[in-house]
């Protein structure tokens, strides 16, 4: 394994999917009032994904509850393991990496690639063909993170 390579990339659709899970269990999180400058109070607007994507309420629910799992799992799977600090021991002092800590990360990065792609591949058998192509649609458009990024409005007291 070379220097500055101690940890693959996923795919780049797997990459994709789990970025957007990130932003999914993000904004499944209530924020109501945030303050800005001069203590002015805002609140955050936040789309719902049932009119961003064209899910609905139940698709948005299984999504929001898959995003939660994977991330749970691969917070799990990437927790810092003695043979990571090893090896980065190793291409510090040596330069590169041992074959026996080569494949132990090798082994770490098909975990989490399995594993995104076990809660992507959950996600199809549940919503089924048209559904879940206007979630990779979605996924894949460069609108993507704009769509479902929150706004500050001024806040107003009831």
């Amino acid at each position: 394994m070379s220097a500055g390579n101690l940890v693959s990339q996923p795919p780049a659709d797997l990459k994709l999917y789990r970025e957007f899970f990130q932003k999914v269990v993000e904004i499944s999180r209530p924020i109501t009032v945030v303050r800005g400058l001069g203590d002015r109070i805002y609140d955050v607007q936040r789309p719902r994904l049932q009119d961003v994507i064209g899910l609905n309420d139940m698709e948005v629910a299984t999504l929001t509850s898959t995003a939660a799992d994977c991330l749970k799992k691969l917070d799990l799977a990437n927790k810092p393991q003695a043979i990571v600090f090893e090896a980065r021991l190793q291409q510090i002092q040596n330069g590169n990496v041992s074959g026996a800590a080569a494949d132990a990360i090798t082994k770490i990065d098909e975990q989490l690639t399995e594993i995104i792609q076990t809660h992507v591949q959950t996600l199809k058998s549940e919503f089924g063909a048209a559904s879940f192509t206007k979630l990779d649609d979605f996924i894949h458009s460069k609108d993507n993170p704009r769509a479902i990024t929150g706004t500050l409005v001024p806040h107003v007291e009831q």
